[in-house]
């Protein structure tokens, strides 16, 4: 895999091309803006288990031939990319051996993560790959890397599952079923006849009010950048508690697991950012057909989610806020995301992204090939600008798993775990909270977090000191100290007078315990004879010279 095409020009283009979709289109310009960056859809399936590689070079090569999407090259006409789908390309699966390294495993992810990073000429690079990597005895990698332009990630499941199914009939030795996938050029032409159609106008109409007086993006840091071919992650499964709990509020409230941890997030994202309305960007499938849920290509698109969030209301109530948001989402999927910021411009309002993406993963993680259960982990489903939230439902309710995927120019990577154990906490809260327990009420802090609050300590206290320790920090200073009028005395001056009065009145009896009386004005001889009172451990007491002489004689 990997083989370069050479480059078709206007004159000599193949009669079974066609152009790309509206989908593809937007696709193809935003690769031509970055193309050091390349837009890819990128996963790998974990065997633990004997595999048959040659059976599985067999498998993905039919599989490919059956979906078309791999196939697929681009070819320029006239200026224009038209797209080809190739049965002539030869499709072997790569094979890499990685067992001879120290570890394996991290090889693996090293060796990935530069193949995301690899630029991608959408011209003349094959833009899909797939390798098998051996890590150990009955442990593989397979790997898929499919530029966005040729499969999305709901193609790239498919395409999985077929070379899974066919993979499995081979090593059972029965014949597999024919493919139900449509070809490319069917997909192409009810793309092509969307935007002529009434839905479309009805598409339209929904959008042009959802996305009336759209917010500003709530966003967990002020730090921009461009997209990340590679991202930071923080992963988790959920605790099954918190997923029971979940799945009992489902049933209870008519719901589903997925809206509820949506609404979760938009209550984390209203706390943390202050805004009362927050907008996620939707990654949807765009796929309203059966004929085309059974098809490769590239037709998913990404669509606004607009949450009010009342912190006085109750977390049931932001459940079914979220779940009509979703509802109408889907409805209105198709409506591409391109035409969504053309009329908001065409409104005068300003060409932006929506929010944080959040990628609801509808699909199961688990797979047979054969007699081996092969887990499936998704690298990415494209560049991440800034942040992207994927949940991953589990079967049965089990092994929810929420993903951070943030872009590392914009988050370090304990910034971002910090905000993934933040929100799972206050996802436990959330779930668990009762009827009377509001939004806005819920806790922000990991318990980590609320630990290191309590109990709450200040510096280290300072070594106590009395008055005439204090006194005498300065006794050797000639700065002045006091000015009153014209008169000034210095620190040095200050302590010699007021030590001479201290021992007239030692001389008269007043020690610790004691209370002087001070009838004297402000002026410098009233801190002398503060300073002279503190110096014989007594207590002086101000008396108010207009004070009435029967009153001071009490």
């Amino acid at each position: 895999m990997g083989s370069g095409f050479p480059r078709k020009t206007a004159g000599d283009v193949d009669s079974r091309a066609f152009p790309l979709s509206h989908a593809q289109k937007g696709l193809w310009f935003a690769q031509q803006l970055d193309p050091n960056v390349p837009i890819l859809v990128a996963q790998y399936v974990e065997l633990r288990g004997p595999v048959d590689v040659g059976a599985l070079k067999w498998a993905s090569e039919q599989g490919s031939f059956d979906i078309e999407s791999p196939g697929v090259r681009l070819v320029d006409y006239a200026g224009e990319p038209y797209q080809l789908a190739d049965e002539t390309i030869e499709d072997e699966l790569a094979y890499v051996d990685l067992r001879s390294r120290e570890n394996p495993v991290a090889e693996a992810h090293r060796w990935m993560d530069e193949r995301r990073r690899r630029p991608m000429s959408v011209y003349r690079d094959r833009l899909i790959s797939a390798t098998l990597l051996h890590l150990g005895r009955d442990h593989y990698f397979l790997t898929t890397f499919a530029h966005h332009l040729i499969l999305d990630g709901y193609g790239a499941m498919v395409l999985m599952n077929r070379v899974a199914e066919l993979y499995t009939h081979a090593v059972e030795r029965t014949e597999a079923p024919p493919s139900k996938a449509l070809p490319l050029r069917d997909l192409y032409v009810a793309e092509d006849a969307y935007p002529k159609s009434r839905r479309f106008e009805i598409d339209r109409t929904y959008w042009a009010e959802r996305t009336q007086n759209l917010p500003e993006p709530s966003r967990l840091t002020d730090r921009q950048s461009n997209p990340s071919a590679v991202s930071l992650l923080a992963s988790r499964v959920m605790d099954p508690v918190v997923v029971d709990e979940m799945g009992a509020l489902a049933r209870e409230w008519n719901s589903f697991e997925v809206p509820i941890v949506v609404a979760a997030f938009a209550g984390y994202l209203s706390r943390m950012t202050g805004n009362a309305e927050v907008v996620l960007s939707l990654p949807v499938s765009a796929r309203t057909t059966a004929g085309a849920r059974r098809s490769g290509g590239s037709v998913a698109n990404v669509v606004p989610l607009r949450i009010a969030v009342d912190p006085h209301g109750s977390t049931r109530d932001l459940v079914r806020r979220v779940q009509l948001e979703l509802t109408g989402a889907l409805r209105h999927q198709r409506y591409r995301y391109e035409d969504i910021l053309h009329d908001m411009r065409s409104t005068s309002q300003v060409s932006r992204g929506f929010g944080p993406m959040v990628n609801i993963m509808m699909f199961h993680t688990e797979t047979w090939w054969g007699e081996v259960l092969g887990e499936l982990n998704v690298l990415t489903a494209g560049p991440v600008d800034d942040l992207a939230v994927a949940i991953y439902p589990g079967a049965a309710g089990q092994n929810v798993r929420v993903d951070f995927e943030g872009n590392p120019a914009v988050y370090g990577r304990d910034e971002l775990a910090g905000h993934h154990a933040r929100f799972l906490d206050y996802l436990g809260g959330f779930v668990g909270a009762d009827a009377a327990t509001t939004v806005g009420s819920l806790p922000l802090l990991t318990h980590v977090e609320l630990d290191a609050l309590a109990p709450l300590t200040g510096p280290p206290a300072v070594a106590p000191l009395t008055l005439p320790d204090l006194f005498d920090l300065t006794v050797n200073s000639d700065s002045v100290a006091l000015r009153c009028g014209d008169a000034e005395m210095t620190y040095r001056a200050l302590h010699e007078r007021s030590n001479r009065l201290a021992r007239r009145l030692l001389a008269h009896g007043v020690g610790v315990g004691n209370r002087v009386a001070l009838m004297l004005p402000r002026s410098i001889e009233q801190v002398v004879a503060v300073w002279a009172v503190a110096r014989c451990g007594a207590a002086f007491v101000p008396v108010d010279r207009a004070t009435r002489p029967n009153a001071s004689r009490t």
